[in-house]
């Protein structure tokens, strides 16, 4: 306002500036001071606090569409047309080989095209039946029928496709920002777990500054870490030497991406605090508590009994990730006083190990177990916390005010670059 002369710019103005220009030239201003803070030496750029939270999208909490309900009614729709082409075949026999082998096959699934280019078909081939029939006249259920699949069957389809398109590996989306997926909040008002759409934002700092940032549609952070990295290597910051997160990134690929890429990463996993405590130590049915023979590839149980390898197992969860597993069986579980504490089974105690997630896991341990890594680790609740706690209460925003991905992507882009400003500012000061 001081270089404008006292004179406020219009909404407009603002929204077109930050929506316009701003997307385009803003990812190469914010690179650039993160290059100039890293040349000056606010930060070293070998360490990477990364850590995410959900910020809520400027959507319609319950304009709501899941993806398991359209799939359900994807297929419900897929029957109807099914009988209904059934049913027209019944009256006229169809000429088309492809609505024959549809009609005969019943996990064969057509298109809302398909269904429309049949439809068309039929109606070449009814001709004159379709004008104006009788009363009661078979033509007239005939008319009826090409009438639902035209009106009503084939619009639906389309919707679905549209849905389904949307969704992408997604779960859900909201009607009012389709990049908006539903996620569960901090932020609770309702006290019920509600969930609400939103974006997961994810952010690497260093000394309280945000070197970068990117936006995901995914609510698990688990499956953000792998994503993040391969777009930070564009970045001034390159390759940080260590990378420092919290259990919700500990999972075999992110441990396997990090070793790939020659990162030392900081990264407990879920159970190794649990590991740590006296009690997961005394129980008897945790195999980290079992003697292992590496020439005999055998465990020996808490009853000195011999757990022998069966067989090779391969595992490939919803997202299409490979585990391989070796499956491990007692010799005899018979009258074993353990048995209760060890199993529920019926039978003899299975075990199912992953060696690589095992293998990574006492990598991550031993990290974690020297003093630099736990000097490293400490601090990482002085870095992204801080800054979170500054964007959300001290700078008030826990709502985004834009819709899209790519607006959002702009919106908190603006944000990181007032807080590192303000964070240089401080710093200064303080000097």
């Amino acid at each position: 306002m001081w270089l404008a002369n006292q004179q406020t710019p219009d909404f407009r103005t603002i929204n077109r500036f930050r929506v316009q220009q701003m997307e385009t030239c803003l990812q190469a201003v914010f690179e650039d001071f993160i290059a100039q803070i890293l040349e000056q030496g606010y930060i070293s750029g070998s360490d990477y606090y990364l850590d995410g939270t959900k910020i809520e999208a400027d959507a319609n909490r319950y304009t709501f569409v899941w993806k398991k309900a359209t799939q359900r009614y994807q297929a419900a729709l897929q029957e109807k047309v099914r009988t209904v082409f059934k049913e027209i075949n019944d009256q006229i026999k169809l000429d088309h080989q492809e609505i024959q082998k549809f009609i005969q096959n019943t996990k064969k699934a057509a298109s809302a095209q398909e269904v429309e280019d049949w439809t068309k078909g039929i109606e070449e081939q009814a001709g004159e039946r379709l004008k104006k029939p009788a009363r009661r006249s078979p033509d007239r259920t005939l008319r009826k029928q090409v009438k639902a699949l035209k009106n009503d069957f084939i619009p639906r389809a389309k919707k679905y496709e549209k849905q389904m398109e949307t969704f992408g590996e997604r779960n859900s989306y909201s009607k009012t920002d389709t990049d908006a997926t539903f996620m569960r909040m901090k932020e609770d008002h309702m006290k019920n777990g509600q969930l609400k759409p939103g974006y997961n934002v994810q952010m690497g700092t260093e000394n309280q500054m945000i070197l970068f940032y990117t936006l995901h549609q995914n609510p698990t952070d688990t499956r953000t870490l792998i994503p993040h990295l391969k777009q930070l290597a564009h970045s001034p910051i390159a390759h940080p030497e260590h990378v420092i997160a919290d259990a919700g990134y500990g999972s075999e690929a992110n441990y396997l991406y990090l070793m790939e890429e020659h990162y030392q990463g900081l990264i407990p996993y879920n159970q190794l605090r649990q590991e740590e405590q006296r009690r997961f130590k005394k129980d008897l049915s945790k195999i980290q508590n079992w003697e292992y023979h590496e020439l005999e590839d055998v465990f020996i149980c808490p009853n000195h009994r011999k757990v022998v390898f069966k067989k090779y197992m391969t595992r490939t969860d919803h997202y299409g990730y490979k585990r391989d597993f070796k499956i491990y069986e007692c010799e005899d579980c018979t009258d074993c006083p353990f048995k209760s504490k060890c199993t529920k089974a019926k039978g003899n105690r299975q075990v199912h190990y992953n060696p690589v997630y095992e293998e990574t896991k006492a990598k991550a341990r031993r990290a974690l177990n020297l003093e630099e890594g736990r000097a490293r680790y400490r601090r990482r609740k002085l870095e992204n916390e801080p800054v979170f706690g500054n964007l959300k209460q001290n700078m008030h925003f826990r709502r985004f005010h834009l819709r899209g991905l790519k607006k959002v992507h702009v919106e908190f882009g603006l944000l990181a670059l007032a807080h590192n400003l303000m964070k240089k500012v401080k710093m200064d000061f303080q000097q």
